[in-house]
Order: C-alpha cells, then structure tokens, then sequence
C-alpha cells in the first residue's frame, strides 16, 4: 500500500470516527449507566446536593431505586437522562459521557436512546392517543427503524403496543382527557418503549394508583421491558415494589453528600 493510500486510509477512519462521536452512538459493550463521582447541587438550594462516588447498570438489568421525598430521586433520573448536568464527574450511558454532550446532543441521544414514563405522565393534551404514542418516533430516527423491525409501519407497532397495553381501537383516536388515569398510564408506556429503546426511565408512575392497578402495570412494563432487551430504572418510595425487581437501591444511603 502506498503512503498516499495509507494517508487516505487513516483520514476515512479519523473521519468516521469523528462522525461517530458526533452521534454519540452507544458502545457495543460493558454497562448501560456508569457513574463515577458525580456530584450536583442546585445553585440556590444549599441544603440539597447529590453526591455518588459510584453507581452501574448492567444491560437489560431492571433496578429499583427508593428514598424518601426530597433525597434527589428526580434529580438522578434527569442527570441520567441528560436533562440535568452535573457539577463534577461522569454520567456514561450505553458507553457514552452524556455529561460531556452539548445540550443539542444531550437531546438528541435521549431521543434516540431513552423511554421516560412521568409521574404525570405529560401526555400531549391535543394529540390523540395513537399519536401520543407515535410522537417518540417523530424525533428519533433510530427509534423509528426500530419499531418498523418485524412490522409494516411505525403505526402498526405503536397499534401493537397499545392492543398488548389493552388499549381498545376504539379509543386511539380520543384525547388523552378522555381515558381514565390507568389507561393513560399505559399510553405512556407504549409511547416510553415505542422504537425499543435501550433504557426505560420511569419516575413514580405508579403513585396515583391503589395497589391492585400498581402490580397489573409493573407486570406489563416488566414484561414489555423483558421484549425489548431494555434496562429498566423505577423510582419510588413505595417499596414494597421492589420486590419485582432484579436490585435494589437506597438513594440516601448511596448519596454521599450530608442531607439536612
């Protein structure tokens, strides 16, 4: 090979790895969430701060993390999910330091890469059901190849989901007002795994409900993580749910930071 076609070489390589990087496409290998020394403080709040010297997740792992109102539940569910920054130290999702992404890119690999069920739920008030659920793929389009693996459409996978979440057609086209508090649970759900994401990030879904519809929708989205090959983050102070899960986490007891 001469110098000329080595030089060539190395620049196609340099560039695709650039290219690459600039995706922040996920590693083929080792943890699906890394921490290693991460702190977070709310600039105006001094009596809060988030402190962990480590934490990791194994890949289709299903992990249950509790603690009191007010220890930064929330606050580490954002931080995974890019939302939040932290102070010092490094986040590694799917291989990637979202800590060190730009705000656009934070955004986009969230997109690409992670399912968010709130505890409101934070359905779009003027979309319908079906589209509610489409929306995650409108953003994404790795998540949008993904869900049309084995289908015709993206809108056939998300008619998937919702007829697996028992979700009649007949309600697909209504608002999300129209449904009880349960069905528009499971609408977030689908829209949360729609596309497969490697990660499920849920933040007390479960909290307006009574225990009995609290089992019923852990079992689905056990289930439905399982199909997906998805690692699964639940955060609660309910915990006798944990019990349905692969581990279990005590925030306050990991936070290294003194609460007050």
């Amino acid at each position: 090979m001469s110098i000329l076609t080595t030089s060539a070489a190395r620049h196609d390589s340099a560039e695709t790895s650039s290219r690459a990087q600039e995706r922040h496409e996920p590693a083929a290998a080792g943890f699906a969430v890394q921490i290693d020394d991460l702190f977070f403080a709310w600039p105006r709040n001094r009596e809060f701060a988030l402190d962990i010297g480590q934490l990791t997740l194994e890949p289709g792992e299903r992990v249950f993390v509790h603690g009191p109102s007010g220890c930064g539940k929330s606050t580490l569910l954002n931080l995974l999910a890019g939302v939040l920054s932290p102070k010092r130290g490094s986040i590694r999702v799917l291989g990637s330091d979202i800590a060190r992404m730009s705000s656009v890119a934070r955004d986009r690999f969230r997109a690409d890469h992670i399912g968010m069920i709130f505890q409101q739920f934070n359905l779009i008030p003027y979309l319908s059901i079906i589209d509610n659920v489409l929306i995650a793929c409108w953003f994404s389009q790795r998540r949008r190849a993904r869900a049309t693996q084995g289908v015709a459409s993206v809108q056939a996978e998300a008619q998937r989901l919702l007829t697996r979440l028992d979700l009649a057609p007949t309600l697909w086209r209504r608002r999300p007002i129209e449904l009880s508090i349960g069905q528009q649970q499971r609408v977030a759900l689908a829209r949360a795994l729609i596309g497969r994401p490697e990660i499920v990030i849920a933040d007390e879904p479960t909290a307006a409900l009574d225990d009995r519809r609290q089992q019923a929708f852990l079992k689905l989205l056990d289930e439905e993580c399982r199909v997906a090959g998805a690692s699964l983050i639940y955060v609660s102070h309910y915990r006798n749910l944990a019990l349905a899960f692969d581990r279990e986490i005590d925030l306050e007891a990991l936070n290294r930071a003194h609460m007050h």
